[in-house]
Protein backbone atom coordinates (compact mmCIF):
# COMPACT_ATOMS: atom_id res chain seq x y z
CA UNK A 1 0.00 0.00 0.00
CA UNK A 2 1.39 3.23 -1.05
CA UNK A 3 1.01 6.38 0.97
CA UNK A 4 -2.24 7.90 1.38
CA UNK A 5 -3.07 9.87 -1.36
CA UNK A 6 0.17 9.94 -3.03
CA UNK A 7 0.32 8.21 -6.16
CA UNK A 8 2.18 5.53 -7.68
CA UNK A 9 4.33 5.88 -10.49
CA UNK A 10 2.85 4.77 -13.96
CA UNK A 11 4.96 2.19 -14.89
CA UNK A 12 5.18 -0.68 -17.42
CA UNK A 13 4.79 -4.35 -16.92
CA UNK A 14 8.05 -5.32 -14.58
CA UNK A 15 10.88 -6.07 -17.02
CA UNK A 16 14.59 -6.45 -16.07
CA UNK A 17 16.36 -3.61 -16.07
CA UNK A 18 20.60 -3.94 -16.95
CA UNK A 19 23.37 -2.39 -15.07
CA UNK A 20 24.57 -1.71 -11.65
CA UNK A 21 25.15 1.68 -12.24
CA UNK A 22 21.29 2.06 -13.72
CA UNK A 23 19.73 4.97 -11.30
CA UNK A 24 16.67 5.44 -13.01
CA UNK A 25 14.50 7.99 -11.49
CA UNK A 26 16.64 10.20 -9.34
CA UNK A 27 17.10 12.41 -12.10
CA UNK A 28 14.05 13.03 -12.54
CA UNK A 29 13.20 13.57 -8.70
CA UNK A 30 15.96 15.98 -8.46
CA UNK A 31 15.33 18.35 -11.26
CA UNK A 32 11.44 18.40 -10.42
CA UNK A 33 11.75 19.14 -7.07
CA UNK A 34 14.02 22.08 -7.67
CA UNK A 35 12.20 23.31 -10.49
CA UNK A 36 8.59 23.40 -8.94
CA UNK A 37 10.04 24.68 -5.59
CA UNK A 38 12.20 27.59 -7.08
CA UNK A 39 9.62 28.04 -10.25
CA UNK A 40 7.14 28.40 -7.73
CA UNK A 41 8.34 31.73 -5.67
CA UNK A 42 8.65 33.53 -9.15
CA UNK A 43 5.40 32.53 -10.04
CA UNK A 44 3.76 33.98 -6.72
CA UNK A 45 5.61 37.18 -7.09
CA UNK A 46 5.94 38.19 -10.65
CA UNK A 47 2.82 35.96 -11.72
CA UNK A 48 4.81 35.02 -15.34
CA UNK A 49 2.76 33.75 -18.63
CA UNK A 50 1.62 30.36 -18.99
CA UNK A 51 3.27 27.96 -21.29
CA UNK A 52 2.38 29.15 -24.55
CA UNK A 53 4.12 26.89 -26.73
CA UNK A 54 1.20 24.04 -28.84
CA UNK A 55 3.95 21.18 -28.80
CA UNK A 56 5.61 19.55 -25.95
CA UNK A 57 8.21 21.10 -24.16
CA UNK A 58 10.55 18.00 -23.94
CA UNK A 59 13.62 18.29 -21.15
CA UNK A 60 16.85 16.12 -20.54
CA UNK A 61 17.28 15.36 -16.80
CA UNK A 62 20.95 14.08 -16.14
CA UNK A 63 21.84 12.77 -12.87
CA UNK A 64 25.17 13.24 -11.74
CA UNK A 65 27.06 11.07 -9.51
CA UNK A 66 30.58 10.85 -8.13
CA UNK A 67 31.47 8.12 -10.64
CA UNK A 68 29.78 10.35 -13.71
CA UNK A 69 26.60 10.17 -15.65
CA UNK A 70 23.66 7.78 -13.01
CA UNK A 71 20.27 8.52 -14.81
CA UNK A 72 18.60 9.76 -17.91
CA UNK A 73 15.43 11.03 -17.79
CA UNK A 74 13.31 13.23 -20.71
CA UNK A 75 10.50 14.99 -19.29
CA UNK A 76 8.01 16.12 -20.92
CA UNK A 77 5.53 19.04 -20.22
CA UNK A 78 2.38 18.66 -22.80
CA UNK A 79 -0.05 21.26 -23.08
CA UNK A 80 -2.60 19.25 -25.39
CA UNK A 81 -3.06 16.63 -22.90
CA UNK A 82 -1.83 19.37 -19.87
CA UNK A 83 0.44 16.73 -18.29
CA UNK A 84 3.89 16.41 -17.32
CA UNK A 85 5.07 12.73 -17.96
CA UNK A 86 8.81 10.97 -17.48
CA UNK A 87 10.50 8.33 -19.48
CA UNK A 88 13.36 6.74 -17.75
CA UNK A 89 16.65 5.31 -19.68
CA UNK A 90 18.70 3.19 -17.80
CA UNK A 91 22.36 4.34 -18.26
CA UNK A 92 23.46 1.33 -20.04
CA UNK A 93 20.64 1.39 -22.46
CA UNK A 94 21.82 0.83 -25.73
CA UNK A 95 22.54 2.97 -29.16
CA UNK A 96 23.80 2.63 -32.13
CA UNK A 97 26.96 5.35 -32.70
CA UNK A 98 29.45 4.87 -35.63
CA UNK A 99 30.34 1.33 -36.11
CA UNK A 100 29.71 -0.11 -32.92
CA UNK A 101 26.85 -0.17 -30.21
CA UNK A 102 27.53 2.12 -27.60
CA UNK A 103 25.57 3.02 -24.05
CA UNK A 104 24.01 6.30 -23.57
CA UNK A 105 27.05 6.64 -20.55
CA UNK A 106 29.73 6.30 -23.17
CA UNK A 107 28.01 8.66 -25.12
CA UNK A 108 27.75 11.00 -22.37
CA UNK A 109 31.27 10.54 -21.72
CA UNK A 110 32.64 11.20 -25.17
CA UNK A 111 30.16 14.31 -26.15
CA UNK A 112 28.56 15.23 -23.03
CA UNK A 113 24.84 16.62 -22.74
CA UNK A 114 24.92 17.72 -26.37
CA UNK A 115 26.27 14.42 -27.77
CA UNK A 116 23.48 12.73 -25.33
CA UNK A 117 20.83 14.65 -26.21
CA UNK A 118 21.42 13.77 -30.01
CA UNK A 119 21.09 10.49 -28.94
CA UNK A 120 17.81 10.29 -26.79
CA UNK A 121 16.28 12.08 -29.82
CA UNK A 122 17.37 9.24 -32.10
CA UNK A 123 15.97 6.58 -29.20
CA UNK A 124 12.56 8.36 -29.06
CA UNK A 125 11.93 9.99 -32.04
CA UNK A 126 10.99 13.48 -30.27
CA UNK A 127 13.32 16.66 -30.41
CA UNK A 128 15.02 17.46 -26.88
CA UNK A 129 14.69 21.39 -26.17
CA UNK A 130 16.87 21.91 -22.80
CA UNK A 131 18.94 19.58 -20.47
CA UNK A 132 19.17 19.96 -17.11
CA UNK A 133 22.25 18.21 -15.27
CA UNK A 134 21.96 17.59 -11.44
CA UNK A 135 24.50 16.78 -9.19
CA UNK A 136 22.93 14.56 -6.56
CA UNK A 137 25.08 16.06 -3.58
CA UNK A 138 22.20 18.70 -4.11
CA UNK A 139 19.52 16.17 -4.15
CA UNK A 140 20.88 15.28 -0.26
CA UNK A 141 21.28 19.07 0.32
CA UNK A 142 17.77 20.03 -0.38
CA UNK A 143 16.16 17.20 1.63
CA UNK A 144 18.32 18.56 4.41
CA UNK A 145 17.06 22.03 4.05
CA UNK A 146 13.64 21.12 3.79
CA UNK A 147 14.47 19.26 7.44
CA UNK A 148 13.95 15.81 6.11
CA UNK A 149 11.03 14.29 4.38
CA UNK A 150 8.57 11.90 6.07
CA UNK A 151 7.58 8.75 3.97
CA UNK A 152 6.06 5.26 4.51
CA UNK A 153 8.19 2.69 4.39
CA UNK A 154 6.42 -0.43 3.28
CA UNK A 155 9.67 -3.30 3.32
CA UNK A 156 13.22 -3.64 5.34
CA UNK A 157 15.64 -1.29 3.81
CA UNK A 158 19.09 -3.13 4.23
CA UNK A 159 21.95 -2.24 3.19
CA UNK A 160 25.31 -4.50 4.24
CA UNK A 161 29.54 -3.96 4.12
CA UNK A 162 31.50 -6.83 2.11
CA UNK A 163 31.91 -8.39 5.35
CA UNK A 164 28.11 -9.20 5.38
CA UNK A 165 27.67 -6.76 8.19
CA UNK A 166 24.72 -4.41 8.40
CA UNK A 167 25.82 -0.80 7.64
CA UNK A 168 22.18 0.88 7.02
CA UNK A 169 18.26 -0.54 8.41
CA UNK A 170 15.36 0.94 7.82
CA UNK A 171 12.05 -1.27 9.12
CA UNK A 172 8.84 -0.40 8.01
CA UNK A 173 6.81 2.13 9.21
CA UNK A 174 6.98 6.25 9.18
CA UNK A 175 10.41 7.80 9.05
CA UNK A 176 11.34 10.87 8.51
CA UNK A 177 14.78 10.75 6.22
CA UNK A 178 17.93 13.31 6.22
CA UNK A 179 19.35 13.56 3.14
CA UNK A 180 21.81 10.93 3.10
CA UNK A 181 19.21 8.46 3.90
CA UNK A 182 16.85 9.54 1.57
CA UNK A 183 19.52 8.86 -1.69
CA UNK A 184 19.96 5.25 0.17
CA UNK A 185 16.09 5.19 0.56
CA UNK A 186 15.29 5.73 -3.62
CA UNK A 187 18.45 3.95 -4.55
CA UNK A 188 17.49 0.42 -2.86
CA UNK A 189 17.12 -2.63 -5.33
CA UNK A 190 17.28 -5.37 -2.45
CA UNK A 191 16.72 -8.98 -3.46
CA UNK A 192 15.19 -7.37 -6.73
CA UNK A 193 18.13 -6.92 -8.54
CA UNK A 194 16.31 -7.87 -12.14
CA UNK A 195 13.15 -5.70 -11.58
CA UNK A 196 13.82 -1.60 -11.18
CA UNK A 197 9.50 -1.08 -11.37
CA UNK A 198 9.48 -1.21 -7.57
CA UNK A 199 12.26 1.53 -7.01
CA UNK A 200 10.62 3.44 -9.92
CA UNK A 201 7.24 3.63 -7.74
CA UNK A 202 9.28 4.31 -4.37
CA UNK A 203 11.46 7.37 -5.64
CA UNK A 204 8.01 8.44 -7.36
CA UNK A 205 6.11 8.39 -3.80
CA UNK A 206 9.61 10.01 -2.05
CA UNK A 207 9.22 13.08 -4.61
CA UNK A 208 5.68 13.55 -4.31
CA UNK A 209 5.97 13.71 -0.29
CA UNK A 210 9.04 16.29 -1.04
CA UNK A 211 6.86 18.35 -2.86
CA UNK A 212 3.89 17.79 -0.75
CA UNK A 213 6.23 19.51 2.31
CA UNK A 214 7.73 22.02 0.39
CA UNK A 215 4.45 23.40 -0.53
CA UNK A 216 3.01 23.58 2.94
CA UNK A 217 6.23 24.88 4.28
CA UNK A 218 7.42 27.45 1.66
CA UNK A 219 8.90 30.77 3.12
CA UNK A 220 11.60 33.26 2.10
CA UNK A 221 14.32 31.41 3.94
CA UNK A 222 13.96 27.96 2.39
CA UNK A 223 13.56 29.71 -1.22
CA UNK A 224 16.89 31.55 -0.66
CA UNK A 225 18.45 28.06 -0.03
CA UNK A 226 17.06 26.54 -2.53
CA UNK A 227 18.43 29.58 -5.27
CA UNK A 228 21.62 28.37 -3.96
CA UNK A 229 21.21 24.66 -4.20
CA UNK A 230 20.36 25.42 -7.96
CA UNK A 231 23.43 27.53 -8.51
CA UNK A 232 25.77 25.44 -6.89
CA UNK A 233 24.40 21.50 -8.26
CA UNK A 234 22.15 22.65 -11.07
CA UNK A 235 23.73 23.23 -14.77
CA UNK A 236 20.77 24.00 -17.24
CA UNK A 237 20.34 26.15 -20.62
CA UNK A 238 17.20 27.35 -19.66
CA UNK A 239 16.40 31.11 -18.57
CA UNK A 240 14.79 31.34 -15.63
CA UNK A 241 11.43 32.60 -17.53
CA UNK A 242 11.44 29.32 -18.95
CA UNK A 243 12.11 27.25 -16.00
CA UNK A 244 9.32 29.08 -14.47
CA UNK A 245 6.66 28.73 -17.27
CA UNK A 246 7.70 25.31 -16.68
CA UNK A 247 7.56 25.06 -12.68
CA UNK A 248 4.00 26.65 -12.85
CA UNK A 249 2.68 24.41 -15.87
CA UNK A 250 3.93 21.00 -13.46
CA UNK A 251 2.16 22.45 -10.60
CA UNK A 252 -1.28 23.56 -12.25
CA UNK A 253 -1.24 20.33 -14.05
CA UNK A 254 -4.66 18.74 -14.43
CA UNK A 255 -3.35 15.01 -14.42
CA UNK A 256 -0.70 13.37 -12.09
CA UNK A 257 2.73 13.09 -12.61
CA UNK A 258 3.57 9.40 -14.28
CA UNK A 259 7.20 8.15 -14.86
CA UNK A 260 7.65 5.07 -16.67
CA UNK A 261 10.43 2.84 -17.50
CA UNK A 262 11.60 3.15 -20.96
CA UNK A 263 10.42 -0.16 -22.26
CA UNK A 264 12.92 -3.03 -23.62
CA UNK A 265 15.05 -6.00 -21.67
CA UNK A 266 18.68 -6.88 -20.91
CA UNK A 267 20.91 -8.26 -23.00
CA UNK A 268 25.47 -8.72 -22.16
CA UNK A 269 24.52 -5.80 -19.57
CA UNK A 270 23.27 -3.71 -21.86
CA UNK A 271 19.64 -2.73 -22.14
CA UNK A 272 17.96 -2.94 -25.59
CA UNK A 273 14.71 -1.14 -26.30
CA UNK A 274 11.82 -2.33 -27.81
CA UNK A 275 11.49 0.03 -30.91
CA UNK A 276 7.52 -0.71 -31.24
CA UNK A 277 6.87 -0.26 -27.96
CA UNK A 278 9.27 2.53 -27.32
CA UNK A 279 7.53 4.93 -30.32
CA UNK A 280 3.96 3.77 -28.92
CA UNK A 281 5.18 5.34 -25.83
CA UNK A 282 6.34 8.35 -27.05
CA UNK A 283 3.28 8.86 -29.26
CA UNK A 284 1.36 8.57 -25.74
CA UNK A 285 3.53 11.36 -23.39
CA UNK A 286 5.08 13.44 -26.35
CA UNK A 287 3.30 16.06 -29.05
CA UNK A 288 6.05 17.59 -31.46
CA UNK A 289 4.19 17.33 -35.20
CA UNK A 290 6.71 17.17 -37.51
Amino acid sequence: MSEAGVPTAQVPEPSPAAGRRTRVGLAVAALLALLILLGLWYYWNNRVTVLGQQESVNVLALGLGRDGLEAVTVVSFNPVTKAVAAVALPVDTRVSAGTEPQRLGDVYAAGGAAGLARAVEGLLSVPVHYTVQVDFDGFEALVDLLGGVTVEVETDIVYRNGKGEVVFHLEPGVHRLTGEQALLFIRYKGDHLEDESRRVQRQWRFLTAVARQARSNLDWQRVQGMLQLAVRYVQTDMDLAEVTRLAQFAWQAEKELALYLAPGHAEDGDWVLDPAQMRALSEQLFHNPS
